[in-house]
């Protein structure tokens, strides 16, 4: 009596989907959670971080004036974070644009570019 090729097809089909869930469960982990608005990063030469959103018109005004050097003209802000690490050290994140040039620069509250 020969076995149905069929189900042995199934039985492996069956088995990698039971596994999946596993791995996808640790690759999750590993890089990226995120909840609502605020979300937990895992870098690999970082502790775990906490980053929300901010709105940029809510942002420090010596934040906001980082740009105002001459270094930075022309760079706007477009979008911003307030990244807490785990020794509860805070920084803002912000995704700043020229022309067609996008890039993210780290800026302590008193105004201080971190990178």
């Amino acid at each position: 009596m020969k076995k149905n090729p069929i189900i042995k097809v199934a039985g492996l089909f069956l088995i990698a989907c039971m596994s999946f869930p596993v791995h996808s469960e640790a690759i999750l982990k590993k890089h990226k959670t995120t909840t609502s608005s605020t979300s937990i990063t895992r870098n690999s030469n970082h502790a775990f971080q906490g980053r929300v959103e901010v709105n940029v018109e809510d942002l420090p005004e010596k934040v906001r004036n980082t740009l105002n050097d001459k270094s930075y003209a022309g760079w706007t802000i477009i979008e911003a974070f307030l990244v807490t690490n785990e020794d509860n050290s805070q920084y803002y994140e912000l995704v700043v644009r020229r022309a067609d040039e996008r890039t993210r620069m780290k800026v302590d509250a008193s105004g201080n570019v971190l990178n």
